[in-house]
C-alpha cells in the first residue's frame, strides 16, 4: 500500500497550563524543544511531548472529537531534563508518563481516555509525584511497561553505575517512595563500562560492552530488560532472577560487523505479540532486525531489511505487523520509509511521497490579496503565520489568536515593505508588480516557517488500534494517509483484458512524455478557463496546436512513436477515463433492513481528522485535475500529430473529460474557498451562535474553514458516513482507521458531485453561504440547469443579490407544476400532507424571503402569483400586512375583503384599523365602505377606545363620532361623545394638575359634540342611556337638557380654571354640586359664569346679587383708603381688578373713562337689567344696609319697576327724606308730570297710586324725631297726596 503525507496543525494556539514543581522556575518556549514522541491509549487520542529546559510540555490530541481546552499542560522540573528519558505506560486505569532529570525522577499520573468523556482532557486531572534519585542514579535511556506479573502500575527501567539496571516499582498509591530492585552484570568492571558508555562524550572512554539502547517486555513469568550493547550482543537481565540470564551475538544473525544503533519494541498487548527491533550500521549497508522472545529468553528474528548506509536513523516505531522509520539521506533531506514485517520474510521498505508546498495559482477572477491570504489562510498553520507576523513586525503587540487579526497583519507587512520600497510615483502596474514580489517572499517567509516546525521531526507513532501513522514536528504533525492511485483501479475493472490494460499504460507513458513538453503558463490556461466557466475542450485544442507549433521534434517523434503502439486509443481512453469517474454506480442503493450498519458515528468528527480529510480530497483531486488536463492536450495532440479528424467516439471522449474537469475543479474549490461569516437577522439566533462559539475550542475559531470541512461536520457528513457504513465489510468494525481514508473521500466525492449536490446546495444556503451557493451551482453540469430544484436553489442563492431574478426563478421553477423532488425538499415533517403542493412550495418560498428579510414588493410578487393557483388564507393575510407595511391602504383594503377566513379577516381588520389609527388616518379611515364589516369595524375602533386612557394625546372617540356621524347615525355619535366625557371626567377628576383644565376642555367639547348630535335627531330621539348602567334595571336615560345641565357645569369649571388655575385642587373633586360650584364661583369673582351658570340650572341667584352687590360698596368704600394711602394702584389694583377684570363689564356703553368702582357697578347694573324685578329688591337692600346710597341708575331702575317697593325699602330703613320725595315725584308722575320715569302708561286713563305704601310713610313720620327737619317736605306731600283722594285717583 502507498501512503502519502499530509500536513496537520493539531497543537492549536492556546498557551498551555502550567504546573510548576516546589522549587521549580518556569522557561519560556523560546527554549530549543526536543521530543515529540506520541503515544495512544485509545483509538486516535494521542499523548505527545516535548521538552525545552527543564519544562516538559504534554499534548492530547483527538483524531475523532474535539478537546476542549486546556489540552495542553507544560511541567517546570527543578533540573533539566535528560534526552530520550521521557517514557509513558498505560496501566488499567491511570496513564503513566515518568521523565528523568539530572537529579530527580518525576512521575506523571494522568486518568485512563477511557475513562474520562470524549471532549475532556486527560491533562485537566494531572498528578504528579517527585522521587529523589540516588547521587548515582542517572540514565539516558529509561522504557516503562505495564506487566500484571509485577504491577499493573508499571514498571520503568534505569541503568546505575553499581549495577546493570535497576527495576523501579511506583507504589500503587502514589507517593515518593519506590521499590527498586539492582539486578548486577557479569561483574562490577562490565557494570562501570556500562556506566561510562551511557554518559561518557568520549568515544575513546567507551567499552566494547557498553549499553546503547534497552527496552523492556514482559514474557509469559517474568519482565525482561534487554539491552543492546556496544560489543554486537544483546543481553538479557531477568526482574525474576536478577541477573542477566541470556547473551546473544548479533553476528548469528547478519554478517560483518554491526553496531547498534538503536531498539525499539510494539506497544505490548499480550505476551505473544512481544516484538522489538534492532537498527544496525554496518560499512556497507543499515540493516532493520525484528525479534520475538519466547518464553524460556531465546530470541527469534522474525524480520530483516537491508538500507541504505549514507542513511541516519531520526525515529523509528514498531507494531505487530509494521515497521515506521524515519531517516535522513545523503543530501540531509528527511526520508520516511514504512514495510510490513512478517516471520521468515525479508521485506523491500518503501519510501512515502512527502508533502510538498501547495502551488499558488492567480486567477482573473480574484485579486492577487485575496488569492494569497486564502492561500496561506487554507494551507498553513495559524501558529506559522503567527509566529511570521511576530517575528517580521517585531513587536508582541500583533500578537493574536484570531485569523482576521493574523490576515490584516499580513496586508500590513505587505503594504509596509510597498511603501518603503516607492519613493515616488508609480503607475497601477508597477504598484501591483510591487505587491505581487513581496507577496511571493512572505509567502516564501511562512514556507520556511512552516518547514523548521515540520522538519526534522521529533517523534514518529503507530497507533494499533486505528491504524494512523503521524510525524510529529515543534507545532505540526505530518499524518500518513493511504493513497491508491486511481490508475491501480484500471486492472480491476478490466482483468479479463490484458490487451486494455497494456494500451492504458503506453497512453500513461505518452502523458509522461507529455509533461516534458509543457511549459510552466500552459497549465494556468485552464486555471483562467475554470474562473471563466468556459469549454474546457475550446481551451485544450488551442493549447495543443500551441505544443506541437513549438515543436520539440524528438519529443514529438517519441509522442508519436508511443501513440503508434497503442491498439485501441479510444478504449483505451474510455478505460482511463472510467477509473477517474469519482460516481459510485450503486451510489442510490437503498439501505434495506438486512443490511448490518456499522457504528460510525465518531468516523472523522474532530477538526484535526476533518482538516486532514479536506487536504487529503484537495491534494487528490489536484492529481486528478491534472491528469484529466494532460490525457485531453494528449488526445488534441494525438489527432494533430496522426493528423486524424475526430470522430462521434472521439468527441464523447472529449466531453467525458470536460466533465471530469467540471467535476474535480468543483470539489477542489469547495476544498479551498473559506465559509463566510454568517449574518443573521434573527437576534436570538445570533446571541445563541455567540453562546456556543464561547465554548467551542480556541483552535476552532482561529483558523480559517473551508467550504468543504464546513459541509462535513453537518448533514452530508452524517450522509457519507452512513454510506461508508454501507460498503464496509462487516468484519472490520472500523478498526483500522486509516485504511477508511480513501473509501471516505470516495464517497465524499461522490456526494460533492453525484446524488447530494441539493444537500450541498442547502447546507450553503441555510447557512447564509449565498455568494458560495451561486458559484457552486454555476460548477454543475449543465444539464442540471433546467431541473426544478437547481432552479430552486438559484433563486435562492440570488435572494440578497439579484432579488428580481430571483423571484423569476421562484416563479419559473412551477410554471409548469411540481414535481416530487422539489415537493420532498419543501415538504414539511410536521405537515400531513393534505395541503396542496404548489401551497406548500409558496409557503417555503415565502418562509425564505422573511429569513433574509426579502423587500416587501418582491414578496408580494411571489404571494400575488401564489394566489392566481391557489386560495389560501394564510397567504391572503400576509399580503394584506405587506400592502399594509408598505403604507397602500387602498390595496391593503382590497386585500383584506378578500380574505375567505372569517377569523383571518377580522385579525386583519383589527389591524388595519389600528394602524390607521396610529398613522392618524382618520379621514381615509371613515371613507372606506367597509361593506358587511360595519359592526366589526364599530367593535374594533369602541374597543380600541376603551382600552386607552383618556389622558392619551389622542382619542379613538373622535373618530368613532366621525365614523358614525360620516355614516348619519348622529345618536350612536352622541352616545359615543357623551361616554367620552363621563369617561374623562370620571378619570380626570382628583388630579389636581395643570392638565386637569385642558381635560375638561375636552369634556367641554365631547358635551358640545353630543348636544349637537342629539339636535340632529327627531326630538322624540333626543335622548340617550348613560353608558355605565350595567343591566336592563339599571339603566338611565339622559334626556337632551339633562346633558346639557351637565355641559354647562363642565363648562364653568373650565373658565373658572382657566382664569384661576390654583382654584385646581376644589374643580378637580368629584360629584362636586352645582351649588357648591356656584359657591367657587362667587369666591373668585366669576360672576359673569355665576349667573350664566344659575339661569341654565334654574337656581336661585339671591346670593349671587348680595355678594355682587357686597362687593361693589365694599369696593367703593376702599377707593378712599387707596386715595390717603396714596398708592400707585398697583398691588391694589391688580387685586381689585382681579374679580372685576374676570368679567364682562361692557364698557363700549359709556364714552367716558371709567374706574374700577364704575366698572364694578357697571357689572351689577347689567346682571340686574336682565332680572330687575326679582332680584333689585336684594340689592337695594344690601347696599342701604351697607350705609351706602343706591346708585341713581338704580333708583331710576326701580322706579320704573316698583316705585313702591322702593318706597317700602326707603321706609324700612328709615331713608324718609328720600321715601317723601320719591312719594312726592310718583304723585306728580301720576298727575302727569313726568310719568315716563315711573314707566307709567300715559294713554290709560285710570293710574293707581300706592295709598298704602303713602300711609306707613306718613305714620313713619308723625312717630320719627326728625319730623321738625322733614315738615316743609311733608307738609308738600301731605297736600299733593290729599288732592289726588279729592280728584279720585286709584288706589291700590
Amino acid at each position: 500500500m502507498r501512503y502519502k503525507e499530509i500536513w496537520s496543525d493539531w497543537r492549536g494556539s492556546r498557551p498551555p497550563r502550567q504546573v510548576v514543581m516546589p522549587g521549580a522556575t518556569a522557561q519560556t518556549s523560546g527554549s530549543v524543544r526536543t521530543g515529540g514522541v506520541a503515544f495512544a491509549c485509545v483509538r486516535n487520542r494521542y499523548l505527545t511531548w516535548c521538552c525545552y529546559g527543564n519544562m516538559l510540555e504534554l499534548t492530547e490530541v483527538s483524531m475523532d472529537h474535539n478537546i476542549t481546552p486546556p489540552n495542553a499542560v507544560a511541567i517546570a522540573s527543578c533540573d533539566p531534563l535528560l534526552p530520550s528519558s521521557v517514557t509513558v505506560c498505560e496501566a488499567d486505569d491511570v496513564v503513566i508518563v515518568t521523565f528523568v532529570t539530572t537529579a530527580h525522577i518525576y512521575r506523571v499520573q494522568l486518568p485512563h481516555p477511557s475513562a474520562v468523556a470524549k471532549d475532556v482532557s486527560v491533562l485537566s486531572y494531572v498528578t504528579t509525584d517527585v522521587i529523589q534519585a540516588l547521587p548515582h542514579m542517572l540514565s539516558l535511556t529509561v522504557d516503562t511497561l505495564s506487566s500484571s506479573i509485577v504491577s499493573p502500575q508499571g514498571m520503568f527501567i534505569v541503568c546505575t553505575t553499581r549495577s546493570g539496571v535497576v527495576f523501579m516499582l511506583p507504589p500503587h498509591g502514589g507517593g515518593s517512595i519506590v521499590t527498586t530492585l539492582e539486578v548486577p552484570a557479569i561483574s562490577r568492571g562490565v557494570v562501570q563500562r556500562v556506566w561510562q558508555g551511557l554518559l561518557s562524550n568520549s568515544s575513546s572512554a567507551m567499552t566494547t560492552d557498553s549499553v546503547i539502547d534497552l527496552v523492556l517486555i514482559s514474557s509469559v513469568d517474568d519482565l525482561v530488560a534487554i539491552a543492546g550493547c556496544r560489543d554486537n550482543t544483546l543481553r538479557l537481565f531477568s526482574y525474576n532472577q536478577q541477573k542477566v540470564v541470556a547473551t546473544y551475538a548479533i553476528s548469528e544473525y547478519v554478517t560483518g560487523s554491526a553496531d547498534v544503533v538503536a531498539m525499539v519494541r510494539t506497544k505490548q498487548s499480550s505476551v505473544e505479540s512481544a516484538r522489538f527491533a534492532v537498527f544496525l550500521s554496518l560499512l556497507d549497508r543499515n540493516v532493520v532486525m525484528i525479534f520475538v522472545m519466547a518464553s524460556s529468553h531465546e530470541l527469534r528474528p522474525v524480520y530483516s531489511t537491508a538500507l541504505s548506509p549514507e542513511c541516519s536513523l531520526v525515529t523509528w516505531q514498531l507494531s505487530g505487523a509494521e515497521v515506521w522509520l524515519v531517516l535522513t539521506n545523503g543530501d540531509g533531506d528527511t526520508v520516511t520509509m514504512h514495510g510490513i514485517h512478517q516471520s521468515g520474510v525479508s521485506s523491500i521498505l518503501m519510501d512515502v511521497a512527502m508533502v510538498t508546498d501547495p502551488e499558488l495559482v492567480l486567477s482573473d477572477h480574484m485579486s492577487h490579496r485575496e488569492s494569497y491570504l486564502q492561500h496561506i489562510s487554507l494551507h498553513y498553520p495559524i501558529s506559522v503565520i503567527e509566529t511570521v507576523v511576530v517575528s517580521m513586525a517585531e513587536s508582541d503587540k500583533v500578537r493574536s489568536c484570531d485569523l482576521t487579526d493574523m490576515r490584516s497583519g499580513l496586508c500590513r507587512l505587505v503594504e509596509t515593505e510597498v511603501q518603503q520600497r516607492i519613493t515616488g510615483s508609480c503607475s497601477p502596474q508597477e504598484y501591483r508588480q510591487h505587491q505581487l514580489t513581496h507577496w511571493d517572499q512572505l509567502l516564501g517567509y511562512i514556507k520556511q516557517f512552516h518547514d523548521e516546525q515540520l522538519r526534522p521531526p521529533g517523534g514518529l507513532l503507530l497507533d494499533d488500534n486505528s491504524g494512523m501513522v503521524l510525524l510529529l514536528g515543534q507545532q505540526c504533525a505530518s499524518i500518513m494517509m493511504p493513497y491508491v492511485n486511481p490508475v491501480d483501479t484500471v486492472g480491476m475493472a478490466t482483468r479479463d483484458s490484458k490487451e486494455v490494460i497494456s494500451d492504458v499504460d503506453k497512453l500513461l507513458s505518452c502523458v509522461s512524455t507529455l509533461s516534458k513538453m509543457l511549459m510552466d503558463d500552459d497549465m494556468k490556461v485552464f486555471q483562467i478557463e475554470f474562473g471563466r466557466h468556459d469549454d474546457f475542450d475550446v481551451t485544450a485544442a488551442s493549447l495543443a496546436v500551441e505544443i506541437v507549433a513549438r515543436g520539440n521534434n524528438a519529443l514529438l517523434m517519441e509522442l508519436k512513436e508511443s501513440f503508434d503502439d497503442v491498439q485501441n486509443v479510444d478504449v483505451a481512453m474510455e478505460t482511463l477515463i472510467a477509473s477517474f469517474d469519482p460516481i459510485c454506480k450503486d451510489d442510490n442503493e437503498e439501505i434495506t433492513d438486512d443490511v448490518v450498519m456499522v457504528t460510525v458515528d465518531d468516523l472523522y468528527t474532530g477538526d484535526v481528522s476533518l482538516v486532514t480529510m479536506v487536504t487529503s480530497i484537495r491534494q487528490l483531486v489536484s492529481a486528478r485535475i491534472r491528469l484529466c488536463q494532460h490525457s485531453m492536450l494528449m488526445f488534441h495532440i494525438y489527432k494533430l500529430v496522426c493528423s486524424q479528424d475526430f470522430s462521434q467516439s472521439d468527441h464523447s471522449i472529449l466531453n467525458s473529460l470536460s466533465y471530469l474537469l467540471q467535476c474535480y475543479h468543483s470539489i477542489h474549490w469547495l476544498t479551498v474557498t473559506t465559509k463566510q461569516s454568517s449574518n443573521s437577522v434573527d437576534i436570538d439566533t445570533t446571541l445563541g451562535r455567540l453562546e456556543i462559539s464561547e465554548r467551542l475550542p480556541r483552535q476552532q475559531s482561529v483558523r480559517g474553514i473551508s467550504l468543504m470541512e464546513y459541509l462535513l461536520r453537518g448533514r452530508l457528513g452524517h450522509v457519507i458516513r452512513e454510506v461508508v457504513a454501507r460498503r464496509l465489510p462487516i468484519s472490520g468494525q472500523l478498526k483500522c482507521w486509516r485504511d477508511v481514508m480513501p473509501l471516505f473521500i470516495k464517497v465524499t466525492i461522490e456526494k460533492c458531485w453525484g446524488s447530494s449536490w441539493s444537500l450541498v446546495c442547502d447546507l450553503l444556503l441555510s447557512n447564509h453561504q449565498y455568494l458560495h451557493a451561486q458559484t457552486y451551482l454555476s460548477l454543475l453540469p449543465s444539464s442540471y440547469h433546467g431541473d426544478r430544484l437547481y432552479q430552486f436553489y438559484l433563486a435562492h442563492s440570488l435572494l440578497l443579490s439579484d432579488p428580481d431574478k430571483s423571484c423569476d426563478l421562484f416563479i419559473g421553477a412551477v410554471a409548469m407544476g411540481m414535481n416530487e423532488e422539489l415537493y420532498t425538499y419543501c415538504h414539511d415533517n410536521d405537515d400531513d400532507g393534505s395541503c396542496d403542493p404548489l401551497l406548500v412550495y409558496y409557503r417555503k418560498v415565502i418562509s425564505l424571503m422573511e429569513q433574509v428579510s426579502s423587500p416587501p414588493d418582491h414578496v408580494i410578487r411571489i404571494v400575488v402569483d401564489a394566489l392566481k393557483l391557489v386560495n389560501d388564507s394564510v397567504l391572503q393575510s400576509l399580503l394584506f400586512k405587506l400592502q399594509i407595511q408598505l403604507n397602500r391602504y387602498e390595496a391593503a383594503y382590497d386585500a383584506m375583503v378578500t380574505i375567505t377566513d372569517n377569523s383571518s379577516r377580522m385579525d386583519c381588520l383589527r389591524h388595519f384599523v389600528a394602524v390607521l389609527i396610529d398613522k392618524h388616518e382618520w379621514a381615509r379611515l371613515c371613507g372606506f365602505p367597509f361593506s358587511g364589516m360595519e359592526d366589526e369595524v364599530e367593535d374594533v375602533i369602541e374597543s380600541r377606545a376603551r382600552s386607552l386612557d383618556m389622558t392619551s394625546t389622542h382619542s379613538c372617540y373622535d373618530l368613532l363620532y366621525s365614523y358614525h356621524v360620516s355614516h348619519s347615525n348622529y345618536r350612536k355619535g352622541a352616545t359615543v361623545m357623551y361616554e367620552a366625557a363621563h369617561r374623562t371626567g370620571i378619570e380626570v377628576a382628583g388630579d389636581s394638575s395643570m392638565d386637569t383644565v385642558v381635560h375638561l376642555c375636552k369634556q367641554r367639547d365631547y358635551y358640545v359634540a353630543s348636544l349637537c348630535s342629539l339636535k340632529l335627531c327627531r326630538h322624540d330621539y333626543q335622548w340617550l342611556v348613560r353608558p355605565d348602567s350595567s343591566n336592563k334595571e339599571d339603566l338611565e336615560v339622559l334626556s337632551y337638557d339633562e346633558i346639557s345641565k351637565e355641559y354647562q357645569l363642565v363648562s364653568a369649571k373650565c373658565q373658572l380654571l382657566w382664569k384661576h388655575p390654583e382654584a385646581s385642587p376644589e374643580v378637580a373633586r368629584s360629584h362636586m354640586s352645582s351649588q357648591e360650584m356656584m359657591s367657587l364661583l362667587l369666591q373668585y369673582g366669576l360672576f359673569d359664569v355665576a349667573f350664566q351658570l344659575g339661569r341654565s340650572l334654574r337656581l336661585s341667584l339671591d346670593t349671587t346679587y348680595d355678594n355682587l352687590a357686597t362687593r361693589c360698596v365694599n369696593l367703593t368704600n376702599s377707593l378712599a383708603m387707596i386715595q390717603k394711602l396714596k398708592l400707585s394702584g398697583t398691588s391694589q389694583s391688580e387685586y381689585t381688578w382681579q374679580w372685576v377684570g374676570s368679567n364682562d363689564t361692557d364698557t363700549n356703553m359709556n364714552t367716558r373713562e371709567t374706574t374700577v368702582v364704575d366698572n364694578a357697578w357697571m357689572l351689577l347694573r347689567k346682571h340686574l337689567v336682565l332680572n330687575y324685578v326679582k332680584y333689585q329688591a336684594i340689592v337695594a337692600r344690601r347696599i342701604i344696609s351697607m350705609g351706602t346710597a343706591l346708585p341713581q341708575w338704580l333708583i331710576d331702575q326701580y322706579k320704573k319697576s316698583d316705585a313702591a317697593g322702593l318706597l317700602m325699602i326707603y321706609i324700612s330703613y328709615n331713608m324718609l327724606e328720600e321715601a317723601l320725595l320719591l312719594a312726592t315725584e310718583y304723585i306728580d308722575a301720576a298727575n302727569g308730570d313726568g310719568p315716563e320715569y315711573f314707566g307709567m302708561d300715559t294713554s290709560i286713563a285710570t293710574t293707581w297710586l300706592p295709598h298704602n305704601a303713602f300711609g306707613c310713610l306718613a305714620t313713619a313720620i308723625e312717630r320719627t324725631s326728625q319730623k321738625l327737619n322733614l315738615t316743609e317736605a311733608y307738609k308738600l306731600f301731605m297736600d299733593k297726596w290729599n288732592q289726588c283722594i279729592t280728584n279720585k285717583i286709584s288706589c291700590y
